[in-house]
């Protein structure tokens, strides 16, 4: 079997990183044929390591049992599994040259590939380093390139859900400081950005904001059920929170609601429309979460209704629903739990439980929120202070 020139090279690199120097002289070859013979239990004789190794000249010629041996002595399990190795490696080299050459870039390359051979959090954290480096850059191209080779990620997004979480959590806060409309307008339009990142990172208090305006992008460009009310339902919320009943009703009307939508949004959905409809008298008949789905199902609606000073509504939710018995909750889901438990304290303020209102605070006011959680969290701890008169 004749070994080509880069075969023989790559062949000598591989013995020699297992070795752990450069094979140079006779007493070398009679070591590591010795070595060979102890690792591998077959016999290549020091003669043939010298052709092997250029010590004594050799047109590249050796039977398929020596490289056979010399490639068990390498970590593989024949030379073909070896030259296939040397093959994908050189493969991998024309391929990156070829991609400079085409102008295509080595981290969309990367994060393409990476993802192809199955999502993990790895691979999505770097891809999302990435993004951010390219987003700092002000290379608004390749940030949308980049963007759409998290196609996999996006159609399995629900199933990788604390992935597509931590990712948006990460690159969303830069995202929302995005002003060029022109550039937004690509990222809603060209790439997941949608799903990925505006749909997983919902910091509600800057709906009036950078945040906001992005929601605002969204409604007008995106035809999907989904995100019409996930944007609507969001600048509804906004809109009851600055008093003003008209625009939220005109935001909820914009929802198709004849179809189901997953648990937070529809709790959110839910909870407004009992908000601005004065007929329904009562918010447990209003709504309906599905069996164990009731905390991240009031995740939105139970903050908003300690905004608006809704005492009976929490009350009525809290003698029906239980909400702390399940203590085995993810990060996320203990964060909506963490929620709850503070518009209970607000509620024992308004009822003058002082005490057990102040226990509840204290325990979470030194609570590490996600980042989209925390301004939320700190309006309900002050509203609560403020019912205990400790502010």
């Amino acid at each position: 079997m004749k070994l080509s020139q880069s075969f023989l090279v790559a062949f000598r690199d591989e013995i020699q990183k297992i070795w752990g120097t450069k094979i140079t002289t006779q007493r070398d070859c009679i070591d590591l044929a010795a070595a060979i013979l102890l690792k591998t239990n077959s016999k290549v004789g020091s003669h043939t390591l010298r052709r092997l190794f250029g010590i004594v000249e050799w047109n590249g010629e050796f039977r398929k049992t020596t490289l056979d041996a010399l490639a068990r002595y390498a970590g593989e399990s024949s030379s073909n599994d070896l030259i296939r190795r040397i093959q994908d490696q050189e493969n991998l080299v024309e391929i990156l040259v070829k991609l400079q050459v085409e102008k295509v870039d080595i981290d969309e390359y990367f994060i393409k590939q990476s993802l192809d051979e199955g999502v993990t959090m790895e691979d999505v954290m770097m891809a999302a380093h990435m993004i951010l480096i390219r987003l700092e850059q002000g290379d608004h191209d390749r940030v949308i390139r980049m963007l759409q080779t998290l196609k996999k990620l996006d159609e399995k997004r629900t199933h990788y859900y604390s992935i597509s979480s931590v990712f948006a959590h990460y690159v969303a806060p830069k995202f929302h400081q995005v002003k060029d409309e022109s550039f937004i307008n690509r990222l809603i339009t060209e790439t997941p950005y949608l799903n990925l990142v505006l749909s997983f990172y919902a910091p509600i208090m800057d709906l009036g904001g950078d945040f906001g305006r992005h929601v605002r992008k969204m409604v007008e460009l995106s035809n999907e059920d989904e995100h019409q009310a996930y944007g609507h339902s969001l600048l509804a919320s906004h809109a009851l929170t600055e008093g003003d009943h008209i625009t939220a009703k005109q935001h909820l009307h914009s929802i198709n609601r004849d179809r189901d939508y997953f648990s937070i949004l529809q709790g959110r959905i839910d909870v407004l429309f009992y908000l601005t409809n004065k007929n329904t008298s009562s918010i447990v008949s209003h709504c309906r979460p599905s069996p164990g789905e009731e905390i991240f199902y009031f995740k939105a609606g139970i903050p908003m209704l300690v905004l608006l000073e809704k005492e009976d509504e929490v009350q009525e939710l809290f003698e029906h629903f239980d909400f702390f018995s399940d203590s085995s909750l993810h990060w996320l889901q203990q964060s909506s739990q963490n929620q709850i438990h503070i518009a209970q304290a607000w509620l024992f303020a308004r009822q003058n439980q002082v005490e057990k209102a102040r226990a509840i605070i204290e325990q979470y006011e030194s609570t590490i929120w996600p980042s989209d959680y925390k301004p939320i969290s700190d309006k309900m701890i002050q509203l609560t202070r403020s019912e205990m008169n400790e502010l």
